[in-house]
This record gives C-alpha cells, sequence and structure tokens, in this order.
C-alpha cells in the first residue's frame, strides 16, 4: 500500500495532538495541514494562543522530532516539522 508522507505526519498529528503538546494547548490549537516545506498549520482559539504558539515554536518542533508514527510500514517516514503557522 502507498502512503504519502505527508498524510501519514499530518494523520498522527490529528490523532495524537493533545499527547504531543498536552491537554491545554491540546484543547485551544490542533493541526489543519502541512506543507511540503514542513510547515505544519495550526489552527488556535485566541490570539493569545497564536503568541503562545510563536513562543514555543522551537520547543513543539523539537518535540514534533521525537514522536515516532506506531503501527506503520518501516517504509514510511515522516514529513519533518520546521516551522509551525497557526491562525485563528
Amino acid at each position: 500500500m502507498a502512503y504519502s508522507r505527508i498524510a501519514v505526519t499530518l494523520e498522527s498529528f490529528k490523532r495524537d495532538w493533545q499527547k504531543i503538546v498536552g491537554p491545554h494547548l491540546g484543547a485551544a490549537s490542533g493541526p489543519t495541514a502541512l506543507d511540503e516545506d514542513g510547515t505544519l498549520h495550526l489552527w488556535v482559539a485566541t490570539p493569545a494562543w497564536q503568541m503562545d504558539l510563536t513562543e514555543l515554536e522551537s520547543e513543539l518542533i523539537a518535540r514534533f522530532d521525537a514522536v515516532q508514527l506506531f503501527g506503520l510500514p518501516a517504509d514510511v517516514q515522516g514529513t519533518p516539522i520546521r516551522r509551525l503557522q497557526a491562525t485563528l
């Protein structure tokens, strides 16, 4: 079965978002799209959360790098996240 790396990564982040970022941030934001250049697009509930995401970008990207995708074929690798783009 052929997998799109981008689709696999985005679906994995959608599924595990609260586990990755924690319950508070997870309830106020979520992934919506992933570009081939590694930009992860997020929705956020308020401008304050948008600012928090900007301040946490480096820490979150490091967390994303540590996330492993379980239950997928060995040849599937996720698209590395390089940048966050949060919108209301």
